[in-house]
């Protein structure tokens, strides 16, 4: 579930093990509904010898928030030791969905195979396998044999625009929607938001506590002055476990509003 600032609750694994139990942790970055890399940083306050040496050794940084929901995670792209108000920081960089965006692929499929199929067989053989975490119903199937050599997310892209949808790499899976596809799992009231929304074309910028959304997922929005379904584009995160900053930016896009089709999604984030 999203948390708010009443909880401030962060936590940090390398791999399967906490670290940083009971320590100050910061989280900065942003989510996006794109295949591109999403730049992450994780400061760690004081953290102890013991734990900086098996961050050092991990492949996979994770950081949870409120009911273990996951925030971001991928491989450190960098781990740097700063000093920061008279106290020691760890400073942990991630490129969540780097893996899949620098992967490449060689495929050739015959005729007749289907789309969803296709971009199951694109994922599972390239250089970076990644999962396919969610796919509307696609009926549709390639007229010829078809050959893919290249960076896996150019197929990807390609493949999902014939099929009138949106692909977007979150938490190191591939996703898959269409326009005005799903079920608003979260809602957005007044007591949420930090600021009045900020209105854009096709799209609200919204602050609010509520750290914790799916990127790409329906949201409802309920203040005195907005009220519908919008599809979370992208959101920025600033948040800090003992003080500070606790907020999240939301970029949420009106897909109802008139003349809004796929290639609008692409100004948005």
């Amino acid at each position: 579930m999203p948390m708010t600032d009443a909880l401030r609750s962060l936590s940090v694994f390398a791999d399967d093990r906490e670290i940083a139990v009971d320590r100050r942790i910061r989280l900065r970055g942003k989510s996006t509904m794109t295949c591109l890399p999403d730049p992450w940083t994780v400061d760690v306050y004081g953290l102890s010898d013991e734990d900086a040496a098996f961050l050092r050794r991990c492949a996979i940084v994770r950081v949870l928030g409120a009911g273990d929901s996951l925030l971001c995670s991928g491989a450190p792209a960098d781990i740097l030791d700063l000093h920061a108000q008279g106290r020691d920081v760890t400073q942990i960089l991630i490129l969540e969905g780097e893996a899949l965006w620098r992967s490449t692929v060689s495929l050739s499929l015959a005729a007749g195979t289907g789309v969803e199929q296709t971009i199951r067989a694109l994922l599972a053989r390239c250089s970076s396998p990644a999962p396919l975490a969610a796919c509307p119903q696609l009926t549709a199937v390639l007229p010829r044999g078809q050959a893919f050599f290249g960076r896996t997310v150019d197929a990807l892209n390609e493949l999902a625009r014939a099929a009138d949808s949106r692909g977007w790499v979150w938490h190191d899976a591939f996703w898959l929607t269409r326009i005005g596809e799903g079920v608003p799992r979260a809602t957005i009231r007044e007591e949420d938001i930090l600021r009045e929304p900020e209105t854009m074309t096709g799209a609200l910028i919204c602050a609010t506590r509520m750290v914790g959304l799916q990127t790409g997922q329906l949201v409802r929005l309920q203040t005195d002055t907005h009220s519908g379904v919008f599809r979370l584009a992208a959101q920025t995160i600033d948040a800090d476990s003992h003080s500070g900053a606790w907020d999240c930016t939301l970029t949420l896009m009106d897909e109802t509003e008139a003349g809004l089709g796929l290639e609008a999604w692409e100004g948005i984030m």
